[in-house]
């Protein structure tokens, strides 16, 4: 097998490539010894069981039929064979490789850095405005997980510039903040105003920020969020997005669950 090639990386973030695929993985994942990758369109493998065999053949594969909603469930309900329908899962045993395939929505991986949990997010502005971040977050409380063990690596999607929205979802995505209650207690309703831009009277919502703000709010530290800049949209080069060609190819991101 190849070795691995570092094609570029900062302060947050490394780009790899082997074996005919570039991928992108986060440091704060890798420095706490998680395994994972949001992976570009550019791969020779199309398949997470091909693309697992470039980290770790033997892990356990855990897919999902996804759906836009805000159902969260346990890795076991979920298999290559056969696909839960949600859009959030969570790890309940060790080598636990959870996957998630988006284009434009966010890819959300996260880790227990004293448990070894981890989980995955697909979310866009329906995720966003069903809080399935929220619902995430208090199903690891529930298993046992603390959210001060937790860190966070947001992949790439579309930007605020590139995604138009119309009033409709505007305004149910305002609406479902204002209603959260944990939100109330810590901000008010326009305190989310950036995350929505006006450009020629059309409005423009920015998942990422959006998705991050909503994590701050939820007491994460900042410190503890990986948030990658790269835009689906915009880089034709390394993604697919539906927004921009309406291809229905997508990237595959994965996270392993590991035993502490």
């Amino acid at each position: 097998m190849d070795s691995n090639i570092t094609l570029h990386e900062d302060q947050s973030w490394r780009y790899m490539k082997r074996n005919g695929c570039i991928y992108i993985q986060s440091k704060l994942l890798l420095k706490n010894g998680f395994i994972h990758a949001f992976f570009t369109k550019i791969n020779s493998n199309k398949t997470p069981k091909g693309l697992s065999k470039l980290f770790n053949s033997d892990m356990k594969i855990h897919l999902l039929n996804q759906v836009h909603g805000e159902k969260v469930i346990i890795a076991s309900d979920a298999s290559n064979k056969k696909k839960a329908s949600a859009d959030s899962i969570i790890s309940n045993k060790s080598d636990q490789s959870l996957w998630l395939y988006t284009a434009d929505c966010i890819p959300i991986l996260l880790a227990d850095t004293k448990k070894g949990f981890v989980a995955a997010i697909h979310s866009g502005w329906k995720g966003l405005t069903l809080n399935i971040i929220k619902k995430t977050l208090e199903k690891l409380e529930f298993c046992g997980c603390q959210r001060a063990d937790l860190i966070f690596a947001l992949g790439p999607s579309i930007s605020g510039i590139h995604y138009p929205v119309n009033e409709d979802i505007v305004n149910a995505f305002l609406i479902s903040i204002n209603a959260n209650t944990r939100y109330n207690h810590n901000i008010d309703l326009f305190s989310f105003k950036d995350c929505i831009s006006i450009n020629n009277s059309i409005p423009f919502l920015d998942i990422r920020k959006a998705a991050k703000r909503q994590l701050l709010l939820e007491g994460i530290s900042s410190k503890k969020i990986c948030l990658n800049s790269e835009c689906t949209y915009a880089n034709s080069n390394l993604f697919n997005s539906w927004r921009r060609n309406q291809t229905k190819n997508r990237q595959w991101s994965f996270i392993v669950s590991k035993r502490i």
